[in-house]
């Protein structure tokens, strides 16, 4: 068969790319979707209220009741914990990225520990790997030739976005 036929093509389109079982051995994708979380900011901060009092290392206290937010990009974007924070670079948490004491509050794109993690986060993690696989097995990405050599930053509000336009071009496979 040639590929082309009616059924082929459906075949194709309409294959099952990854199942389910697979995605805990999809390491590097979970790398890349980490950080295009890190770099993207879905949220820009975090916030709790402190239930009991907090020393912190410098030794200042912060009262109990009291509001505390972490605005992520400043922590996301802080070359102690980060090198090269601008740029993309998944390998970065193979590296031992994010750096310092307690790695897990530095990267913590759905929230910090226990109870307060975001409760969809697991389901967030499959179905970004499954809309991953599916769009990078059928289509190819690439930054238009104008584009490709631009450094697009961030305009913040209740989610990030450009500061400008990015073209991307899509061709089918």
């Amino acid at each position: 068969l040639d590929g082309n036929s009616d059924g082929e093509k459906h075949h194709r389109r309409h294959r099952p790319v990854l199942s389910f079982h697979q995605i805990p051995s999809l390491h590097y994708m979970r790398k890349v979707i980490d950080e295009t979380l890190r770099l993207s900011r879905v949220a820009p901060f975090a916030s709790r209220v402190s239930s009991t009092p907090l020393t912190l290392s410098s030794g200042a206290i912060i009262p109990a009741n009291t509001p505390i937010v972490q605005p992520l990009a400043v922590t996301f974007y802080d070359e102690t914990y980060y090198d090269h924070p601008q740029d993309f670079d998944p390998e970065r948490f193979e590296r031992g990225e994010p750096k310092g004491d307690n790695p897990h509050h530095t990267f913590s794109p759905f929230g910090t520990a226990g109870g307060r993690v975001c409760p969809g986060k697991e389901y967030a993690y499959v179905e970004m790997s499954f809309v991953t696989a599916a769009l990078l097995s059928s289509w190819r990405f690439e930054l238009s030739p104008e584009d490709k050599q631009k450094r697009v930053g961030t305009l913040f509000g209740l989610v990030g976005c450009p500061n400008e336009e990015i073209n991307v071009l899509v061709t089918p496979l």
